[in-house]
């Protein structure tokens, strides 16, 4: 099949990236990151991809580090599992992106231990 790259827009601001390469029906390399424009600038919120050989997603957040966490299972599985998940949960997941800084702010200001 080859490489395959597009661009899917779930909402004006709120698109999917998804890129992969396959040979003889299975997943070679893949990429599945969403991206939403926030304070009208594109922000990269959750990627997805085996680049470094193993299937792992990267969670970013608007004021803190990156979470890198390795997936444990085959590309063909993550790959779709990813598109799909996004796509059922982008609003949810760039919440989570935007409340993570305002979490972290309570926290320390204010000893809160709220979810």
């Amino acid at each position: 099949m080859g490489k395959k790259e597009c661009t899917e827009a779930l909402t004006d601001i709120d698109h999917l990236k998804i890129e992969f390469d396959s040979s003889k029906g299975r997943i070679e390399y893949f990429v599945v990151q969403y991206y939403a424009k926030i304070h009208g600038k594109w922000q990269t919120i959750m990627r997805l991809d085996n680049s470094h050989g193993v299937p792992h997603k990267h969670v970013y957040h608007l004021h803190s580090d990156e979470l890198k966490i390795e997936l444990d299972q085959e590309n063909s599985i993550a790959f779709n599992e990813a598109k799909n998940y996004i796509e059922e949960n982008y609003l949810k997941i760039k919440e989570n992106f935007l409340n993570t800084w305002l979490k972290n702010l309570l926290k320390k200001t204010l000893n809160y231990t709220g979810a």
